[in-house]
């Protein structure tokens, strides 16, 4: 399976509320996740962000359950994803440190779950870095990347007309914070 999603930060959701009902957007539910991002060294680049190509793993924990997920890291482009069902967290951890990823910080966030046509869309407001809108679809083939991308862009820019995409991940972004504090 292939993700194909588009993200852009935003002051409010207050526009985009006001759209959803212009395009019969329906909201799922909410949820509080708590991510934590595992890495390995050989992936990072100097600022222990992940390389173009590079497996990331995270745990996302969601009330009781518990779904581990690699990632291939291909930003703006579409991502390869896997994940399955852990029995708790603390096998998780263990299954991702027997292959050797490492710990690296945790993403918090309360998301709201909406569902247009087949696109997932989701108002996230994440702990220490702000308000996001994120516009996904999944496919199957590579072939078929370009035309979901422009579809999730075209979506984005109905629902929020000025925003900006931004191509960093939670995870990108979040390093940028570490960073910054350390220098």
């Amino acid at each position: 399976m292939i993700e194909v999603e588009v993200k852009a930060q935003l002051e409010s959701f207050d526009i985009v509320r006001e759209n959803f009902s212009k395009r019969g957007v329906w909201l799922e539910g909410k949820e509080n996740q708590v991510d934590i991002i595992f890495g390995q060294d050989r992936f990072l680049d100097s600022e222990h962000k992940l390389k173009e190509g590079s497996i990331m793993a995270r745990i996302r924990q969601k009330g009781q359950k518990v779904v581990v997920c690699f990632k291939e890291i291909n930003r703006g482009k579409g991502e390869f994803e896997a994940e399955f069902e852990a029995p708790d967290l603390e096998t998780a951890k263990r299954f991702l440190e027997k292959l050797e990823f490492k710990e690296a910080f945790k993403i918090e966030k309360l998301r709201e779950n909406h569902k247009y046509k087949n696109f997932k869309i989701c108002l996230d407001e994440v702990k220490d870095l702000g308000k996001f809108i994120e516009i996904e679809r999944i496919v199957n083939k590579p072939e078929e990347k370009e035309k979901a991308m422009n579809e999730c862009k075209d979506l984005l820019n109905f629902l929020c007309p000025n925003a900006k995409p931004e191509n960093k991940k939670y995870g990108d972004l979040m390093q940028d914070l570490i960073n910054a504090k350390k220098s």
